[in-house]
């Protein structure tokens, strides 16, 4: 089932807007509600393993949101490129009709 290009293009667009929309969203959430870093005692080392905690923490979902960012950014990118193909057929198996 051959498609036009100009309409993959749109719908890999909206695809990759979503998708960097829900993920802004999803960080937005995340690290709105982190409490501030309060350091208690006076020692250092105590100080700097609760850093380490706390980063240790944050840096998964800092790279899913980074992970969810690049592949919207790749949709869309991808989506103006086919958008720009004029008149094209975009067949999935390789055979135009």
């Amino acid at each position: 089932m051959p498609i036009e290009s100009r309409k993959l293009g749109l719908l890999l667009l909206f695809l990759g807007l979503a998708l960097l929309l829900i993920s802004f969203g999803i960080a937005y959430m995340a690290y709105s509600t982190v409490e501030g870093v309060v350091i208690q005692s006076g020692d250092i080392v105590n100080a700097f393993t609760y850093l380490i905690t706390v980063i240790a923490e944050m840096l998964p979902r800092l790279l899913w949101v980074a992970v969810m960012v690049a592949i919207g950014g790749i949709l869309m990118s991808k989506g103006i490129v086919l958008m720009k193909m004029e008149g094209e057929v975009y067949s999935p198996t390789g055979t135009e009709e």
